[in-house]
């Protein structure tokens, strides 16, 4: 069976000849045919010029990021399974056998440094106690996945089953959207833990730890819609609803302070709602994340519902307001509770209004393309 190791290099003369060498005696010794693809990604060094005399295919690509580096290496890699791993000398490619092994009966595995054999200085103390286990915590909670190290860049996966996920991030937060992707679309991932040796480079890191950490963070609660928006909107709009509702109705001790206390939380969560069927349409839209009962949604549920629902909600707020603008005029008691209802109300369909315009405007290219 081809096996191919896809490296990404970014002037990594001074180790990527020994990873090639390495890659191609261990995965001989494991008893396959293998093929080194280096994914050269904009070096000023030799590493394309010793990276060839090493036996290794270099494939040039112009999009700079380490996700835009390694998806060129994997649909360009020819073998049936592809082995990936940093090029700084830092992953062992010498033992092969247990990814490959792993990936005849699954889609994608996932090394695991924390499982495996850490040399002292080759994982800065903060990556290893803080950021690697925050975000695979945030993975395996959100996406029900169950790995222990989200951040491991040497993987085994099937081409064709990965093929299929359309990964599109370019940068280092690459890593996390293979995972997000394979978990949602019900693949096969195991683990199996791997050795991280102290890297052989002569420059300093491509990892920015604080802003690759965010974006890889950023990229994890994006994902999460339903989670980080839609879950906490909801509940908050219910919290609101309980609070203010018995004010409105007169029926609170609280009166105006639980009226206007509940209309802000309701008001919030209906803000947290829309802005996460807002992320979830323009994933799905993009091609990120598809979701058909998005597209059916678009089909039964138009621009026009979300006007006539706004609307209606502004409608309730006038008819709330009017008296109670006419009370004041006289000089006569308003009841705070009623103000505000009427400034929840107002505020609803306004907001309905703007947010049914831009999942419109989010939802047009899906439409034309069903159409």
């Amino acid at each position: 069976m081809l096996v191919s190791v896809v490296l990404p290099c970014l002037n990594e003369e001074s180790s990527v000849v020994a990873c090639i060498k390495e890659a191609q005696a261990g995965i001989t010794t494991a008893g396959h045919e293998s093929e080194i693809v280096v994914v050269d990604n904009g070096s000023t060094d030799r590493s394309i010029e010793v990276a060839e005399a090493a036996g290794a295919r270099v494939v040039r690509e112009r999009r700079r990021g380490y996700g835009s580096a390694l998806w060129r290496g994997i649909r360009e890699a020819k073998g049936e399974i592809v082995l990936m791993g940093d090029a700084d000398g830092s992953y062992r490619f010498d033992q092969p056998g247990p990814l490959i092994d792993a990936c005849q009966d699954a889609d994608l595995v996932m090394g695991s440094r924390l499982r495996g054999n850490i040399e002292p200085g080759a994982m800065p103390f903060l990556n290893r106690h803080l950021g690697t286990p925050v975000l695979t915590f945030l993975v395996n909670r959100f996406f029900r996945t169950r790995i222990t190290d989200v951040n491991c860049g040497q993987r085994a996966l099937r081409k064709k089953s990965i093929a299929v996920l359309d990964l599109r991030a370019g940068g280092m937060e690459f890593a996390s959207e293979m995972i997000i992707k394979a978990a949602l679309a019900k693949l096969r991932i195991v683990e199996v833990p791997v050795d991280l040796r102290k890297d052989t480079r002569d420059r300093a890191p491509h990892l920015r730890r604080w802003r690759d950490g965010w974006r890889h963070l950023r990229f994890i609660l994006l994902f999460a819609p339903n989670a980080v928006l839609v879950a906490p909107g909801l509940a908050l709009a219910a919290v609101g609803v309980f609070l203010g509702g018995p004010a409105f109705l007169g029926a609170s001790h609280f009166g105006g302070a639980a009226a206007f206390g509940g209309a802000g939380l309701v008001l919030l969560g209906a803000q947290l709602i829309q802005t996460g069927l807002i992320v979830k349409t323009w994933y799905h839209v993009e091609g990120f994340l598809e979701r058909p009962y998005l597209t059916r949604l678009f089909r039964w549920i138009g621009l026009e519902t979300g006007l006539l629902v706004g609307a209606g909600l502004f409608l309730i707020g006038l008819i709330v307001a009017v008296p109670l603008l006419l009370a004041w005029r006289d000089g006569l008691d308003v009841d705070p509770a009623r103000v505000a209802a009427a400034l929840m109300f107002l505020a609803l369909g306004v907001q309905t209004v703007c947010g049914s315009v831009i999942l419109s405007v989010l939802g047009i290219r899906k439409r034309l393309n069903s159409s």
